[in-house]
Order: structure tokens, then sequence, then C-alpha cells
């Protein structure tokens, strides 16, 4: 068994005024490498030679040096050269992790080999660190549980030749029966029709149009939806008491046919009592309930609800009131069966922009997304407009990503958008956000 080591490197001496610091870089020798091509090596550190020698500029090598995933770890040693030897010379040992020279994959029947190497992530040509054969294992694990395999067990093994540091990896797997999806009922679903049920599944009995895997993953989502859809049509105390599966497989049966059954606690159903809003000076009572989309007495419908309470939420965000708290209260009428809820606010004072940064360039003067923004230092803070100025800045094809947020100005009451972006001139990235309330 291997035990790998990540050892930072730092030159060999160690003294308090190193007589290295400061001189002129002029070359690199190499020893050790067997497997890594020494020009991945030279290309790395052509763009410091000539560069003065400090312990940053080495952590920054080094740093690129090891993002190759090739080396268990390396040395280095600081020589003098040149015409007084006031000029360094970088001696570099390496100690390379074990090359991946053949993979087998045995014991699959149901997945072909070149469907499996696709999804291995330690395969041929990569450099063998034994914690990414967990990773690698589990990726396979998780193509045969895709395909209806939920019992796969997957294992790996290798041998290294010391004197070429090569290593032979094999994968071993032990598939068990697949499992496909013949039959879905439901238990305990008093009002609510189960062939309605089922459309809300991902989950699919087999057929010409569909496979249908069993698949353990899908059934925790599934049971997230039914519940989802239960709450959006007023019974919000739903429960899935249970899932489990039966064996109706046929003695002639190659793969095992499986009945899923839900079993449902569906509750009373509930109504729709109205959203009230409590603490609130700066907005009228009239403005909230203008925001409220369901009618009282309307079958309750989750989702709307909390969309609804967020849309109060962002009346106050959108006009620089960030700072305040708020808070949601629900309110049972067990007679009627209709539930209420009041939304406290502790309102604050709004929030200005102190300063406004921009992270990521390299290559794109400032000017050019700061002329984007819809909002300048000084103005009141908006979350409509800091999510409309990342849309400007991602519109001008100069990016991939970007990226916000907002942190704590250094004054009270006040805030710092940050907008992250990527370079470049692709389409088709998303413009994500984090906004913490």
């Amino acid at each position: 068994m291997l035990v790998f080591l990540f050892i930072t490197s730092s030159l060999f001496a160690a003294e308090d005024n190193p007589w290295y610091i400061g001189k002129k870089i002029v070359s690199f020798e190499n020893t050790g490498l067997q497997n890594v091509p020494a020009s991945s090596v030279e290309d790395i550190q052509y763009s410091y030679i000539g560069k003065i020698f400090t312990d940053d500029l080495f952590n920054e090598m080094q740093g690129k040096l090891y993002a190759q995933d090739s080396f268990l770890y390396f040395l280095a040693d600081a020589q003098r050269t040149g015409e007084g030897g006031n000029d360094l010379k970088i001696v570099m040992t390496f100690h390379e992790l074990p090359y991946v020279s053949l993979v087998t994959i045995k014991g699959n029947e149901g997945i072909k080999s070149k469907s499996i190497v696709d999804a291995l992530t330690v395969k041929e040509g990569s450099f063998l660190q034994e914690q990414n054969l967990t990773s690698s294992t589990q990726a396979v694990k998780d193509l045969y549980f895709t395909k209806g395999y939920p019992d796969v067990q997957v294992t790996a093994d290798y041998t290294v030749d010391d004197a070429t540091n090569k290593a032979s990896l094999s994968y071993a797997i032990e598939e068990g029966a697949q499992k496909k999806i013949s039959e879905i009922t439901f238990e305990g679903n008093k009002t609510l029709d189960s062939e309605v049920l089922k459309k809300q599944l991902e989950s699919k009995v087999t057929s010409y149009f569909n496979a249908g895997y069993y698949i353990d993953k899908t059934m925790q989502s599934d049971k997230n939806k039914l519940l989802t859809f239960y709450k959006n049509n007023g019974y919000i105390d739903a429960k899935i008491t249970d899932v489990r599966t039966e064996d109706i497989s046929a003695p002639e049966d190659k793969i095992v046919k499986l009945r899923v059954v839900f079993s449902i606690d569906e509750g009373p159903q509930w109504l729709f009592g109205g959203i009230s809003v409590e603490g609130n000076n700066v907005f009228s009572a009239d403005q909230f309930q203008n925001m409220v989309s369901l009618q009282k007495g309307a079958i309750l419908d989750n989702s709307k609800v909390q969309a609804d309470i967020s849309s109060i939420a962002d009346l106050y965000w959108n006009n620089g009131y960030i700072f305040n708290k708020l808070s949601t209260k629900e309110i049972r009428d067990e007679k009627t069966h209709t539930l209420s809820y009041i939304v406290t606010v502790v309102e604050n004072k709004q929030a200005t922009i102190e300063d406004i940064r921009l992270e990521g360039l390299t290559k794109t003067k400032p000017y050019v997304f700061m002329r984007e923004l819809t909002f300048k230092v000084g103005d009141i803070f908006s979350k409509e407009k800091l999510i409309k100025s990342a849309q400007n800045i991602y519109n001008t094809l100069i990016v991939t990503d970007v990226q916000f947020d907002i942190l704590n100005g250094t004054k009270e009451n006040t805030v710092i958008p940050v907008f992250k972006v990527v370079e470049g001139n692709q389409m088709g990235h998303p413009i994500r956000c984090y906004l913490r309330r």
C-alpha cells in the first residue's frame, strides 16, 4: 500500500537571511522526472527566469507545479552561479506519483467497458493518488445506479513497478441484479388520484418509451416531489410514511421486476386565510395586499404563499431596507381548516452603497463594466438594480460568468456590492448570486 505525502517544498538553506533572497533566477536544473514530460515543468519554470527570488514567488511557482497533480513532492536547492556567484540557479529533484499505464476492468456484463472507462477519474494516462481512487470507484457506482443496479460493488487495486514508477490498476465489479419498475402504486391517497400522483414522479414504469430503471436516489427526490404537490394543493401536513418495493418477477425473468409502493398520510386539506404584515411604517398595508396572489378561502398553495412572502421581502430589499428583520408566523383555525400568515417586520434604515468592487479582471479595464452598472457609490442599494447590473455585465459578451454578492460596508448602514467575473468569449453560462438575508 502506498502512502502519498504532500510536502511543502522549500529551498535547502534555513538561515534567517538566506543569501538567495533578492537574487535573480537565471536557470533551473531538473532531476527525477520519469513519466512527467520535462516540457510541462520547463514551461512553468520559464516564466520565472529573470525574476528576483522571493519566498512568495517560489510559493507561487510550486503551487503551479503541484496543480499538475503529478508529483508526490519535490525538493529544491539554491546554487550560486554567474559572475561573482551573484545569480541564482535552482536545482529541483522531483518525486512523481505513480503513472497509470494500464487499466483493466473485471466483472462487468451489463455495462460496456468503454462506458465505465469514460466514467473513471483515475484511468490510463493519469497519476495515481490514493484518495482519488475513492472518487473513481464511486463514479463507476453512480453509473451503475443510473442503470438500475442499486447493489453494485466496485473495488480498485493496483501494483507499481518500482523501476519505472508505472502502475497497473484494476477495477473489480460485482454488478448484482438489474432492477426495473413494473408497477407504481399508492396507499392512503383518499382524495388525490393515483394517476395524477404518478405524473409528479421522476420514476417511471418500464415501457417502450422509458427504461424504468429503479434508482434509489430518485426515490428520495420522488418523495419530495409528492410532498410538494400535496402542499401546493392544501395538504400541508401530508407525509410519505413509507416507500417499499415488492419483487414481482416471474421465474423466467432475467431482471428483477419491482412494484414500488408509496404510503401516504394526506391529512386534512387547508384553505388560505390571508397574509397580514405587522410593524410596517415604510409601506402601507394596501401595498402588501396587492402583492398577495391567492384569494382568501382558496385552496392553500404553499408555493404561492412563499413566493408572496418573498415579494414582501423584496419590496424592502429593492428600496434599500436590507437590514430589516422579517419573521413569519402561521395561524391555524382547526375548525375551518384555514391557515393565515402574519409577517412581522422590524424596519431599519436604508442601506447606501459605500463602494463597488470588480474582481477577476485580467484583461478588461474596470470602466468597461462600471459603465454597465445601474447604480453608483452613494446611491440607495437595490437588489433589483444589482441583478440588472450583473445582467448588463454578462450581456457585454466579454465574460463567461458573473457572480455577485453584497458585503457590509465599513460604516453603519452601508454595503459593498461585489461582482466576480470570468473573462472569455463563450456563451451559455449562468449568472449566480449570493445574497444573505
